[in-house]
């Protein structure tokens, strides 16, 4: 496991307290990856539509944007909001995703496992592996519309509202092509 690309890939990593769950998800990264038919996290698409980009950009972009909407409301209602618990599930959320793409001679598309399992499926079973708490493995099952299970935290819907705004923005509303680097 390479901590350091992945504290580099995710800054906010260091901000969790719990440096043993910060280093299990690297580790559910790696075994994403690992069981999945690409190389590196890197290379792996976020959409079917390759205009889209790829999914480490969406998974930066969404932490941002749920450590960035947690701090807020930390700050406006002088509330407790469990950040250890936000940034690994922002990070975490799409944990299914190298899975449900492979790679074709003519590019990618989505694979047998995107048929058969709903989006955060395979990734709440890789974060159990690894140790996640529930708090965490809830959220990556229920952050996505394709789930029948609802959010059960304000963490929760933080992350479902923080990746819907990433999506949106990174499908809908800018040319990645210019901001894309490498990605």
């Amino acid at each position: 496991m390479r901590l350091d690309e992945y504290y580099n890939w995710f800054p906010e990593l260091n901000a969790v307290k719990n440096e043993n769950l910060a280093r299990a998800a690297c580790a559910c990264w790696d075994e994403s990856v690992k069981i999945s038919e690409w190389d590196s996290l890197e290379d792996v698409p976020f959409h079917p539509n390759p205009r889209k980009g790829k999914l480490l950009s969406h998974l930066q972009l969404t932490t941002r944007i749920a450590v960035d909407m947690a701090n807020a409301i930390i700050s406006t209602y002088k509330t407790e909001v469990d950040m250890d618990v936000v940034i690994l599930a922002a990070v975490l959320h799409d944990l299914s995703k190298p899975s449900e793409f492979s790679p074709r001679p003519e590019g990618y598309g989505k694979s047998r496992i995107a048929y058969l399992y709903q989006h955060g499926v395979l990734g709440a079973h890789i974060a159990i592996e690894h140790g996640m708490p529930s708090e965490i493995v809830s959220i990556i099952i229920s952050h996505t519309r394709q789930s029948n299970f609802d959010v059960k935290s304000l963490e929760g819907k933080l992350i479902c509202h923080a990746d819907d705004i990433a999506a949106a923005t990174y499908n809908d509303y800018i040319d990645r092509s210019e901001y894309e680097d490498n990605h």
